[in-house]
């Protein structure tokens, strides 16, 4: 391929190729930061993941939309927007520099990039809106940080393929002229392109920074070279449906006279050193309007599935200015189509779903275009079972399966398989990912009345277990009491279970690495993997807290400190709330409200239902929040009752009893009535009380509003005329 990528170039920024009038110019910059004067910004928050937003700008008559991402379990302290203000000048190594909008100084001290000592590398910048054509981009790369040189590779993925420049590193200058500068020429079809910014520095502090200060995308003008018509760049075609390729002559061009030749070459190998290469030259055409098109089959080129073909037309013009013919023709862009494959490629997963009230639900996949047929499978124990249609299933021979009236018995995993052809002799796809179809009830139920053995029963799921204990017997270490039975609560009537809190630990120890550290030390529960694989939930249980120091869990299921759900009695950050979080790819989010009281049972609820969380105590509706991470997604291993994923949080202090999981979210009335079967008179729904008239807030409007009603009636400001004497 002649123009795979641009130079790697150490030019100064008022060095460029050929650019037309029309360009987008982007500066990342930290929230607040000086942007460059006449350029764009992307703003985000340093080390905040989700500040790193698809932002939208006008550019080239339409909306172009800007995405950087990291690799998936990325770290938030991986995702860097540095601004090297005036004042930054830690460690004397930042450059001096002036600060004044026009200065070109605003683009190169500050940028986006990656720390390759937190995981999440590579960086991707995912540019979507731009119009089909070809563009010119350019961009910088510099860290006024006089010791900071990080290294990385660039692939670029455009319509014309993925191009890789290897061995690239950041410039480390005040000098506008010294820094460093990417520039090559990009093909969209309408498409995405994408940018990857792979670090290969070493992981000392100094090499460890990959970043792009911004960059500009700067529409390619005409120059003599044939313009594309038809096939689109990049289009995918079944086999039999592309025959003729078009272009637009270079006389298009107003500096353009005359063509007088084309030279045109098909192939299947991007870098056009097949040897079986087709080239046909178009001679004699100076006096005649130019041939610009080219039938593949009357030229007898077959083609074969799933493979990408090449073509280029090069032409020889004569020059407005100087009516001379070039002696060597103007190398043309490349230009690709696709012949999809035989085997139908699976391009959209069915997601776990919830059937509804009447046990009616659907899962849809989709597969690539040469697909003719869809079968849907069950997982089984001795083997997954292909669905057919009948009373409960329909429409399974399609890409959306139909379920009416679901039974227990239909809950389980579903994938779809497609076909090319009759499943029985046709091409058949990988297998699609499985999902979920789930009735809801209740998943899991400790009693806690019994224990045997360390063992305690999960009486609906299965999802049996153990009471545990850290104890690592250190000396001078008192040995931690396992959690065991005590009185529950006395409405249920038998036992609970009663976990003892941080036992016997001096405040600090030296671990065996000979490092000082703090750690807790207590009893806990173990459940089996699985306990909170869904997509909506409920988690309910009774607790009495005896209080202690903030972050003790009731229940805590996770895989390491970057993914997991918790509930606390009482947490560390906004006055002691109980709180119950989800934490995914190491991006928290939690509702709170008012710490669970000390000494006294409570019946905690939190719920899961789509992106909605909700807490409730007592039955009672508390507070919500947004939150977009279902448990299934990270699917814990480790389901703690009493303990944290966190080695230095405190261990629960307290009893828990007849702890329940669901695998759907209870309602505000299902929640109450939880409660009600045990406590209390009636519950209020604060959540949905409207009651304009309910003076005192207790969900009924009852003689106590009337007497705060009537108590100023015909109060009056009128103001009327004074009678005459």
């Amino acid at each position: 391929m002649k123009r795979l990528m641009g130079l790697l170039l150490l030019l100064g920024m008022g060095s460029s190729v050929a650019m037309a009038e029309e360009s987008f110019k982007l500066d990342f910059t930290n929230t607040g930061g000086l942007v460059q004067d006449g350029w764009n910004a992307y703003y985000a928050t340093h080390e905040v993941q989700s500040t790193f937003t698809a932002q939208s700008y006008s550019a080239f008559g339409t909306t172009v939309t800007v995405l950087p991402t990291w690799a998936t379990g990325a770290l938030n302290t991986c995702m860097q927007m540095i601004n090297r203000g005036a004042t930054d000048t830690a460690n004397g190594n930042v450059r001096a520099y002036p600060t004044d909008a026009a200065s070109d100084f605003n683009l190169i001290t500050d940028w986006i990039g990656t720390d390759l000592r937190q995981a999440g590398d590579p960086l991707t910048i995912t540019i979507s809106g731009l119009p089909a054509g070809e563009y010119y981009w350019k961009s910088y790369h510099n860290d006024v940080n006089n010791i900071n040189q990080g290294s990385f590779i660039l692939t670029v993925n455009d319509a014309s393929g993925s191009h890789v420049q290897p061995s690239m590193t950041t410039s480390n200058t005040g000098d506008p002229a010294a820094v460093m500068v990417f520039e090559t020429l990009i093909s969209c079809n309408g498409n995405p392109i994408s940018f990857v910014f792979d670090g290969t520095g070493a992981t000392d502090t100094y090499l460890t920074m990959v970043l792009c200060n911004g960059f500009e995308l700067t529409q390619a003008r005409s120059t003599g070279a044939a313009l594309l018509d038809a096939p689109g760049l990049g289009n995918e075609f079944t086999l039999g449906d592309i025959d003729v390729l078009s272009w637009k002559p270079a006389i298009d061009d107003p500096n353009v006279s005359a063509v007088t030749k084309y030279d045109l070459t098909f192939t299947n190998d991007p870098n056009f050193a097949n040897p079986e290469a087709y080239r046909v030259t178009f001679e004699d055409i100076a006096a005649v309007e130019p041939v610009t098109s080219f039938s593949l089959s009357a030229n007898s080129i077959d083609l074969d599935y799933g493979t990408t073909y090449y073509w280029r037309v090069d032409s020889y013009v004569t020059w407005d200015s100087s009516s001379i013919t070039t002696p060597n023709p103007i190398v043309g862009s490349l230009w690709n189509f696709v012949i999809r494959g035989l085997v139908p490629l699976v391009e959209t997963n069915p997601v776990h779903t919830l059937v509804d009230e009447n046990g009616n639900a659907t899962l849809t996949g989709l597969a690539s275009v040469v697909t003719t047929e869809y079968r849907w499978f069950k997982v089984g124990v001795n083997g997954d079972t292909m669905i057919t249609d009948n009373a409960v299933f329909s429409d399974s021979t399609t890409a959306t399966l139909k379920i009416t009236g679901a039974t227990s018995s239909d809950e389980g995993q579903y994938y779809f398989i497609a076909y090319n052809g009759d499943p029985a002799t046709g091409t058949a796809s990988e297998p699609s990912e499985k999902a979920w179809l789930w009735l809801p009830h209740i998943t899991s139920h400790y009693e806690f009345e019994t224990l045997v053995e360390g063992a305690l029963v999960d009486s609906v799921g299965g999802f049996n277990a153990t009471v545990n204990k850290d104890d690592e017997n250190l000396t001078g270490w008192t040995a931690v009491t396992p959690a065991e039975l005590a009185a529950g609560l006395p409405e249920l009537g038998g036992n609970g279970l009663s976990f003892g809190g941080n036992q016997g630990i001096p405040a600090t120890y030296t671990n065996a690495e000979g490092t000082s550290v703090t750690e807790g030390r207590g009893n806990f529960v173990a459940m089996a993997p699985g306990v909170v694989d869904y997509k909506d939930l409920t988690i309910s249980a009774w607790v009495y807290w005896n209080g202690g120091n903030a972050w003790q869990r009731i229940i805590d299921c996770g895989n390491d400190t970057n993914n997991y759900l918790f509930i606390t009695p009482g947490n560390g950050t906004d006055g002691g709330n109980l709180s119950f979080a989800l934490k995914q790819n190491g991006t928290e989010v939690s509702v709170t409200t008012a710490a669970l009281p000390v000494g006294e049972w409570s019946f905690v609820t939190a719920t899961l239902s789509g992106d909605t969380a909700r807490i409730f105590v007592n039955g009672e509706y508390k507070n919500k929040n947004t939150i977009t991470f279902d448990p299934i997604n990270f699917a814990p291993v480790n389901n703690y009752l009493g303990k944290s994923m966190w080695a230095g949080d405190p261990y629960f202090n307290g009893i828990i009893d007849d702890l329940k999981i669901y695998n759907y979210a209870r309602d505000n009335e299902q929640v109450a009535l939880d409660y009600l079967a045990l406590k209390g008179q009636w519950i209020c729904d604060h959540e949905h009380n409207d009651l304009e008239y309910d003076f005192d807030d207790n969900c009924q409007i009852d003689i106590l509003d009337f007497a705060s009603f009537a108590a100023t009636w015909m109060d009056s400001y009128r103001i009327y005329p004074q009678a005459q004497e």
